[in-house]
């Protein structure tokens, strides 16, 4: 297993409300989920700092559980974002 160390952004990171954003944008962009399913599902992001460079905000996006009850099998992700840049690195379904 991989340690992961959390932390806080920095002043040359982007904002965890940006990048929630970005998370979002991935999900209709990459993952091509439409906008109108979207408000279904739950994020939140964590600085990951096990690395410094770069530093890596990981926004988790899952089901909200209201809504799983109707779509058990439903798809989470998680948006990988370059804390500097702003840029998506990856987005994993699981």
């Amino acid at each position: 297993k991989q340690n992961m160390l959390w932390g806080l952004a920095s002043e040359d990171d982007i904002p965890r409300d940006r990048s929630l954003l970005i998370g979002y944008a991935a999900l209709e962009q990459i993952a091509r989920m439409p906008r109108e399913e979207m408000n279904k599902y739950y994020a939140d992001a964590w600085m990951n700092i096990s690395n410094p460079d770069p530093r890596i905000w990981q926004v988790h996006m899952s089901m909200a559980a209201e809504y799983r009850r109707i779509q058990p099998d439903a798809d989470s992700y998680t948006v990988y974002i370059d804390a500097g840049t702003g840029k998506v690195l990856d987005v994993t379904k699981y």
